[in-house]
């Protein structure tokens, strides 16, 4: 006599059918009615049967051991460790590369700036501070026939002060000039490589074309609470179907908002 397990089978909601009975055999039975649920230990399946339109039986699999164990090894390998090809470690350390320890991560790097979003004006008070500071310092250490202007003017040459000094202005003119544009060109690479999608319509499966075209991708998503309307950050079941399509799947049908990311380009 074939063998009976019971199992209890867990449902959306957490719902639960407790000790279903299903039956290991050694091959599909030949006999077959809707709603039966058995095992195939020799082609290691679960197999379950309904009917169709026409009132045919139809026999589906959940799976084969092969395709378990394909899975499992795709697991393993996106959690391995840093030297293997295809973890989410390994491209970790790819994009972190030789930056020193505490500038490796991107909070890091915004603390390291400051915060700031105006990081041209905070360079500039940067540089005017210095100078006092520099000021100061070459105030305290000159001798008391050298601690004027005038004195030192006449020491040195009025005309070769001049030209040293439109030389330092001309060079920190250009520093400031540099810090500006890079600072542009940062701020327009991030959203270059930035896709933000809407949906109109709620449903429990969004797919979002993005054409960032990048493995390296950074999605955030925001599902609308059907009865406020409100926005909150939740952890959904992101699918990547191709370098520039991912698709959100939800537990229910609702609008989302998704910001997708490209970390390849920025790093």
């Amino acid at each position: 006599m074939a063998g009976i397990k019971a199992h209890g089978l867990q449902l959306v909601g957490n719902s639960v059918i407790k000790n279903l009975n299903v039956e290991m055999l050694p091959e599909d039975p030949s006999a077959l009615g809707s709603g039966r649920i058995w095992g195939n230990s020799d082609a290691g399946t679960l197999n379950f049967s309904t009917t169709d339109g026409d009132g045919d039986v139809v026999v589906h699999s959940l799976g084969t051991k092969a395709e378990i164990d394909a899975i499992a090894a795709l697991v393993n390998t996106i959690n391995g460790n840093t030297e293997t090809e295809g973890s989410f470690r390994h491209e970790v350390a790819r994009i972190v590369g030789a930056a020193p320890e505490t500038l490796d991560t991107l909070a890091e790097i915004a603390a390291a700036l400051n915060n700031d979003e105006n990081l041209h004006d905070t360079l500039v008070n940067l540089v005017n501070q210095s100078i006092q500071d520099l000021d100061q310092k070459v105030l305290g250490t000159a001798t008391e026939a050298m601690d004027t202007l005038g004195e030192v003017q006449e020491a040195v040459g009025l005309e070769a002060l001049e030209t040293t000094s439109q030389t330092l202005r001309g060079a920190i003119n250009e520093i400031l000039q540099l810090a500006g544009e890079g600072t542009g060109q940062l701020k327009q690479s991030i959203n270059d490589q930035r896709y933000s999608f809407a949906s109109a319509t709620p449903a429990a499966e969004h797919t979002i074309t993005h054409n960032l075209n990048s493995e390296m991708l950074q999605p955030m998503v925001w599902v609308q609470d059907p009865d406020t309307g409100k926005l909150k950050n939740d952890i959904v079941s992101i699918e990547y179907v191709d370098l520039d399509t991912l698709k959100v799947e939800l537990g229910e049908a609702a609008n989302v908002r998704v910001t997708v990311q490209n970390l390849a380009e920025i790093a």
